[in-house]
């Protein structure tokens, strides 16, 4: 990574606004709020929570089919309804879930080169999820379902500092600047994530694991959890690195799934079997 005269001046407009409380910080959208609310209030009932989750009929449907995974699923009891779904998944889970797929619908934006950068972002989420939960099915068979939403929320928090920074982009654009190319994009990302993910992460008051897990650093109270998912973007920045083809575009609701390929869950662990002996999910 470099710094530039364009990245410092952008940095400091940032910081600044920050300090002021200038910055204007997009909100979760408004049913991942009510969810969240809804499940945090002992008084509300499967059905209440189970309505706020219809108005979104995406994000309805894609609990739905994680509900049914083998994951969740029992072949006895067979999930025909949002309110068993929920009860299935868990309420905290279900929380994590519908706070990722909303998560999902904030990386919009007008000018094209940022538009395509979103996508690259919301591509590497889905990807480090799946890697992350593969990794969890094979060194915490019995946990994975405890981990699972939590990594599908992780993994689109990792970069959600980068939003700030391309909304700033973004507006400028329209005020008729122009923007460097996508490789310094990407690198300014990367530099400015963390700073801004933490402002975004304490507005929209999650977790404080979340937050911790922004720098990616490995250390002994990590969970299998945190683990997983480090292990997962460092094997995602390998390919980035090393691979030459475009990954397949996938589905956000890939992300709740660990990866279905053989072939793939092999490099996975081939890549693995590399790292230092240190560097495995207890």
């Amino acid at each position: 990574m470099r710094t530039t005269p364009e990245l410092v001046e952008l940095s400091q407009s940032l910081q600044r606004q920050l300090e002021l409380d200038q910055l204007v910080l997009p909100s979760l959208p408004e049913n991942a709020l009510q969810v969240r609310q809804l499940a945090s209030d002992p008084r509300s009932t499967l059905k209440q929570i189970a309505d706020a989750i219809a108005a979104d009929p995406a994000m309805a449907s894609q609990l739905m089919r994680l509900a049914q995974t083998l994951r969740y699923s029992n072949p006895s009891q067979p999930i025909t309804s949002l309110p068993i779904a929920i009860a299935r998944i868990g309420l905290q889970g279900t929380v994590n879930v519908a706070m990722a797929l909303a998560v999902h619908q904030l990386f919009h934006f007008h000018a094209p080169q940022i538009r395509q950068l979103c996508r690259s972002i919301q591509q590497k989420a889905v990807h480090v999820s799946r890697f992350a939960l593969t990794l969890c099915d094979e060194f915490t068979p019995e946990h994975t379902h405890q981990l699972a939403d939590f990594i599908v929320l992780a993994s689109v928090l990792l970069d959600i500092g980068c939003l700030p920074l391309l909304a700033e982009l973004d507006h400028r654009v329209a005020q008729g600047e122009s923007l460097p190319d996508t490789a310094t994009l990407t690198d300014w990302c990367a530099q400015l994530r963390i700073p801004l993910g933490l402002a975004m992460l304490k507005k929209w008051r999650l977790d404080p694991s979340f937050a911790e897990l922004l720098p990616l650093t490995r250390t002994p109270a990590n969970s299998p959890a945190a683990e997983a998912l480090i292990l997962a973007h460092a094997y995602y920045e390998a390919q980035s690195l090393f691979e030459t083809r475009e990954r397949n575009e996938l589905a956000v609701e890939l992300a709740l799934h660990p990866l279905d390929s053989d072939e793939e869950r092999q490099q996975l662990l081939a890549w693995l079997h590399q790292q230092p002996e240190a560097m495995v999910i207890n």
